[in-house]
């Protein structure tokens, strides 16, 4: 339903296809200074909770996937918004295959854990410069996916004054202001995922020397072999794939694809859990970036859409010249397939 889509704020959108259309025309890229100006002719606005991109008129409709902390539950949200275009079947169809898919990826995480005879541990940290404190987070979803790829996350501090604290609304975030309880902590995960944010929004400045000076990690610490994420070179971000900042900012595609295909996220996490496995050694990580290994990011730009649909839209063939593509390999591809030549016929007819 891309050509449904009129307005939007393309500053970190991550999809090719969608940055074709803006950049054809279709879409119109305009931020929250003119929002309401651009949106005046459309007839849904697709907003969230926090009022990001709303018009404050009736028009709005909250999606809120990412409020939605079970990974199926976020990826149902499919179903909601194909409402507005009566497309409710294909959408059911897509639910479907997406839990089918996370149901196999999780029979294969739990096969890699037993045999591998131990559940790596895993933590989640980050630097916030708001609260100064190094946040380690158990988020739901974060749970899932670890539990999932045959991980078990690591243990959450009892409160402590001076060291570790949790907000009135949050208790699944401790809060550690001493970064040498946060270290003691750390020494028994094999992996660490590293959420700090950059700013000014700039992922490709933050490399494995960053995370050791955020962490105050030293060259001792990491030979030391106190600490098997270190040592296993364990050390990964969310930010692969992003886009290429085109509109000012740069874009995470963690925020975008990785809250609707939760089945392929898991992937990700069984990777990055059991890095020797045959699994593992066969498969490119899309989101987790290993700053260890010192891993490239996956930019993403308009040039790489491959849908079929796109190119009449944007002043491309319409009829001879534009060719049905080959059904790919797999369920999920093969539904997407699906998508684009019912796309395509109601372009042609």
């Amino acid at each position: 339903m891309q050509a449904a889509i009129k307005v939007l704020d393309m500053t970190y959108v991550t999809s090719a296809c969608l940055m074709r259309l803006a950049e054809c025309g279709s879409i119109t890229h305009t931020s929250s200074d003119s929002w309401l100006a651009a949106t005046s002719d459309v007839q849904l606005v697709l907003t969230d909770s926090w009022g990001t991109g709303s018009t404050g008129t009736v028009r709005d409709i909250d999606v809120d996937a990412s409020f939605d902390m079970g990974l199926l539950n976020r990826g149902e949200w499919i179903k909601f918004v194909s409402l507005f275009f009566n497309a409710e079947e294909a959408a059911n169809a897509a639910f479907n295959s997406l839990s089918t898919t996370l149901t196999a990826a999780t029979f294969a995480g739990t096969a890699l854990e037993s045999a591998a005879g131990t559940s790596p541990k895993v933590a989640f940290v980050a630097w916030s410069s708001w609260s100064k404190s190094w946040v380690m987070s158990n988020a739901t979803y974060k749970a899932e996916y670890v539990d999932q790829a045959g991980g078990v996350l690591a243990a959450m501090p009892a409160p402590t004054a001076g060291v570790v604290s949790y907000s009135s609304y949050d208790n699944t975030a401790a809060n550690y202001v001493d970064v040498g309880a946060l270290k003691t902590a750390l020494r028994s995960v094999n992996v660490l995922i590293d959420e700090t944010v950059v700013y000014p929004g700039s992922p490709e400045t933050y490399t494995f020397a960053s995370f050791l000076t955020t962490f105050n990690f030293t060259a001792a610490d990491v030979t030391s072999g106190l600490y098997p994420f270190l040592t296993a070179n364990a050390v990964y971000r969310e930010d692969k794939t992003m886009n290429d900042g085109q509109y000012g900012s740069f874009g995470l595609d963690w925020f975008a694809n990785g809250i609707s295909q939760p089945q392929l996220v898991l992937n990700d996490f069984i990777a990055a859990l059991f890095p020797t496995s045959t699994f593992a050694k066969a498969y490119t990580t899309r989101w987790l970036r290993n700053l260890g290994k010192n891993e490239p990011f996956a930019v993403v730009e308009s040039s790489q859409c491959a849908d079929p649909t796109i190119a009449p839209i944007c002043g491309g063939p319409m009829s001879a010249g534009l060719a049905a593509p080959a059904p790919p390999s797999g369920a999920v591809g093969l539904q997407a397939h699906v998508y684009a030549l019912l796309m395509l016929a109601a372009l042609l007819f």
